[in-house]
This record gives structure tokens, C-alpha cells and sequence, in this order.
């Protein structure tokens, strides 16, 4: 259950940052992107105080915003016209790599 708290928290960080992201537009679907992201970051940090009970704070942080800046790089890319260079691509892996040395180094309790 722990796993799907932690995803759930991704899942929803993910998706109220893109909402932040479309809520900037001055057009008429921007209140409903800047509610849709409030809602979805009250929930995104209910989730990760419940994922909290379960997992050391450092590790799980790290995982937590590092899936969290991976999703949005690779939206920003494939929707909103970011660039993706080399020197982007190598610095995503490395918090990958980062992420899989925390979990091979016990974050699971």
C-alpha cells in the first residue's frame, strides 16, 4: 500500500504542475486549470503524509520530486515545446541513477 501512496502523490504533483503550467495562459479554461491544481496538490501532499509513515524523510523526498522532475521534463517536451538537450538528458539520468541507489540502499523499511 505504501507504493500506491507514493505513486498516488507522483501521480497528482504531476498533474497539478501542469496545470499550473496551462493555468498561465490568459485564456477562459485558466481558473479551471488554477482550481484543478489546487485540488490536485491538496492531494498530492495528503498522499505523501501518508507515504510518510512508512519511509525514511531524505530518500523519499529525493524519489518523490525526482520522479516528479522527470514526468514534467518529459511533458514539457512532448507537449509544451521544451527543449530536451544532451546536457538535460544526461542531468535526468543521473537523478534517475540517484533514485535507484536510494531504493538499493533500503528506503524500503
Amino acid at each position: 500500500m505504501k507504493w500506491l501512496y507514493l505513486l498516488a502523490s507522483v501521480v497528482f504533483e504531476i498533474l497539478a504542475t501542469t496545470c499550473l503550467k496551462l493555468s498561465s495562459n490568459e485564456d477562459s479554461n485558466s481558473l479551471y486549470y488554477l482550481g484543478a491544481m489546487l485540488v490536485s496538490y491538496i492531494l498530492c501532499f495528503l498522499f505523501l503524509r501518508e507515504t510518510m509513515k512508512y519511509f525514511e524523510v531524505g530518500p523519499l523526498y529525493a524519489i518523490w520530486s525526482g520522479l516528479g522532475i522527470v514526468m514534467i521534463a518529459g511533458i514539457g517536451f512532448l507537449f509544451f515545446g521544451d527543449s530536451l538537450t544532451p546536457v538535460k538528458v544526461c542531468s535526468l539520468l543521473m537523478i534517475i541513477l540517484g533514485m535507484i541507489g536510494l531504493q538499493l540502499s533500503g528506503i524500503s523499511q
